[in-house]
């Protein structure tokens, strides 16, 4: 078995480096290019699960990817899981997270410290 860890496609909190953790952010126009580019690039590699979180920029990049199989649609099933979700991160989401705000940048840092941890 071979299992396939992707990222979505890029959301205009992306650009400007903000954190979204768990808020419902959609891709923005560069995403959508980008989900089906990659729905494209995959194609041809038979898949037997399409799983992403329930968050608008994981189901649309997921189901780009869904869409572009060359098996029958009912043949891979697609599986939404808010399991799947990225991490909260409370009052950081929708804050930018690198200079010139330092006071987020720190508190990100250390927050992402504290999970490696």
């Amino acid at each position: 078995m071979r299992l396939l860890l992707l990222r979505h496609a890029q959301t205009d909190w992306n650009l400007t480096q903000r954190v979204q953790g768990a808020t419902d952010v959609h891709l923005n126009q560069t995403g959508i290019k980008q989900a089906h580019t990659l729905a494209n690039a995959l194609a041809h590699i038979k898949l037997s699960l399409v799983a992403s979180s329930d968050l608008a920029r994981a189901v649309a990049t997921a189901d780009a990817v869904h869409g572009r199989q060359q098996q029958p649609r009912d043949a891979v099933p697609r599986r939404h899981d808010e399991r799947l979700r990225e991490m909260n991160f409370g009052h950081l989401e929708g804050h930018a997270v690198a200079p010139p705000d330092a006071e987020h940048h720190a508190l990100y840092q250390r927050t992402l410290q504290a999970w490696a941890s």
